[in-house]
């Protein structure tokens, strides 16, 4: 138990770390120019999806590494060969939608990202590489170096080459720098740690592993792509037909559910390692990695509740600034935020514990699913009677769907006495050894 907790903290932490950077980057350029700053958002939304899509492609790695230690070097060369493939297929498609874009800055924003996204495609599955092996604290020692050279990076090329480049290209560009520092850094460790000494395998002998990372990453990167894309859709709906203080308080409420939730990923991930290494089929019974979640979770929920009850004004007041108006209402969205993220922990922790059961396809489906069909048409109709407060509710309505729905999957598990899983690609490996 409490080596599970010390791993999702220091998972959570690391994630936390890496999603500061961007938003150091908007904050830095914002002071330099608001245009800039524009252009720089605007031109990094295509990569950004395919960013997140790629993640949700990833996700089978933190299940396949556990279960093949014995054959480490092999399944880290797949896992490698594999973000190489996703790599090259996202430049090949981003890279010609120039017409997508109104402006030469948007596009050359656009490009700039698109090249450098192969570096952070590979440092994500080196990480994860890293963390599955029980190296997380590597992992979050080059998370504080990117994060402590990134500022510093915008500073030098924000002051220093804005003869030759607009402010959105040097960000840009010392994105894709600190992206490069990052992977290089995780791969030296990965030659370090595994292939140093072994020889370095052939990844073709065991391509169904391949097809394997594919069919569990799939429908989460379906599920993913469709969320950001539904959450895009809300963001322009709401600025186009509301006032401006109501895209301002959804980018708020936006960024605290993003940030938060980090932390409930990270213990998503850390019991998919955990469960993935159980050894003997009393173990591997789903009800023990239920009862696990439960464990872990519920530190963070109870530890998140507090500070829903008592930091609301100091949240508020960090993210509003002098803005009095704004202020006072999102000091009323904060508790709601809140409750937001504690049914997504829910909704992520369950289809989590079903994708290590092999059940990767539905679970993910159906969150996405709640989300697209009855958030976001809920939140177009509270709208107008309870202003974002009613998006809000429109989210807890739809994750709670998602836990009904995703209680009953694991329910049906249950009920069978679920064993553990063998897919062919663990058979194919296991004829091998």
């Amino acid at each position: 138990m409490k080596s599970i907790f010390l791993l999702a903290l220091t998972i959570s932490f690391t994630r936390l770390i890496s999603l500061s950077m961007p938003l150091v980057d908007i904050v830095m350029l914002s002071n330099y120019n608001s245009d800039q700053l524009a252009s720089y958002i605007i031109g990094s939304q295509l990569p950004q999806l395919f960013l997140v899509i790629s993640m949700g492609l990833l996700v089978g790695i933190n299940i396949i590494i556990p279960k093949n230690m014995n054959l480490q070097t092999n399944t880290v060369s797949n896992i490698l060969l594999y973000a190489s493939l996703i790599s090259f297929f996202s430049i090949a498609i981003l890279l010609p939608l120039d017409f997508l874009f109104n402006t030469k800055s948007e596009i050359g924003v656009k490009d700039i990202l698109s090249s450098g996204l192969p570096f952070i495609i590979i440092y994500f599955s080196a990480s994860s590489i890293l963390e599955a092996s029980g190296r997380q604290n590597t992992v979050l020692i080059l998370a504080l170096i990117a994060s402590t050279l990134n500022p510093m990076l915008n500073y030098i090329l924000l002051n220093y080459t804005n003869a030759w480049f607009q402010e959105s290209y040097s960000i840009s560009i010392s994105t894709s720098i600190i992206r490069f520092l990052l992977m290089s850094g995780s791969l030296y460790m990965i030659y370090k740690h595994v292939y140093k000494g072994n020889n370095i395998a052939s990844p073709e002998k065991y391509v169904p592993q391949l097809k394997e990372l594919f069919r569990i990453g799939l429908p989460e990167a379906f599920s993913r792509g469709l969320f950001c894309l539904s959450i895009v859709f809300l963001s322009f709906y709401i600025s186009n037909t509301k006032p401006d203080n109501y895209i301002a308080l959804f980018g708020m409420s936006l960024n605290i559910l993003n940030t938060l939730s980090v932390f409930f990923i990270g213990i998503a991930i850390s019991l998919t390692i955990k469960i993935g290494q159980f050894k003997t089929k009393e173990n591997y019974q789903i009800t023990n990695a239920l009862t696990l979640s439960i464990k872990t979770n519920m530190p963070f929920i109870i530890f998140f509740i507090l500070i829903g009850i008592f930091s609301t004004t100091f949240i508020a007041k960090l993210y509003t600034g002098t803005s009095s108006v704004l202020f006072i209402d999102f000091k009323n969205l904060v508790p709601y935020c809140i409750a937001v993220i504690i049914l997504d922990s829910i909704a992520i922790n369950l289809t989590a514990i079903l994708r290590v059961y092999n059940d990767a396809k539905y679970p993910p489906l159906m969150k996405m699913a709640s989300f697209v069909f009855i958030s976001i048409p809920l939140s177009i109709y509270l709208l107008d009677d309870y202003s974002i407060l009613g998006v809000l509710y429109a989210f807890l309505i739809g994750h709670a769907v998602a836990i009904f729905v995703l209680c009953l999957k694991l329910l049906t598990h249950i009920t069978a006495g679920y064993s553990p899983p063998t897919s062919d690609c663990n058979k194919i490996i296991k004829s091998n050894v």
